[in-house]
């Protein structure tokens, strides 16, 4: 999101944060990039989801704590933020949970062209 909106590109991210360190920090430096960040919800009792990828010798292993990330549902993403959306792009963890299957079929309703994702798209 941060790479298209330097390029110009009129960038929204939606995605679930916890009201913490963590979800304070992505608010304001993704907004200061130039991606809109007004339709994230936050979450009062849930933190902030992580990652961290640990990698040793040509090997990754990744551990994630899913937090708010897992707790976003479909009906949470506005209409409005997708009015003009021309490509969704849904994060590769999220792909095969039935929720995020669920925001691409309402989002391919919509017209949306289609959507990027680590592993491919259509």
């Amino acid at each position: 999101a941060c790479g298209a909106a330097r390029l110009g590109v009129s960038t929204a991210f939606v995605g679930g944060l916890g009201d913490d360190e963590f979800g304070r920090f992505l608010l304001e430096a993704m907004n200061e990039a130039g991606v809109d960040m007004s339709a994230c919800p936050i979450d009062d009792d849930l933190p902030t989801g992580v990652t961290v990828a640990a990698v040793r010798d040509g090997d990754r292993a990744m551990l994630t704590l899913p937090g708010a990330i897992a707790a976003l549902t479909a009906d949470q993403v506005p209409d409005a933020v997708l009015a003009d959306v021309d490509l969704e792009a849904v994060f590769s963890a999220r792909l095969h949970d039935p929720r995020a299957q669920d925001a691409i079929g309402a989002a391919v309703a919509r017209g949306v062209s289609g959507y990027l994702g680590e592993h491919g798209g259509w």
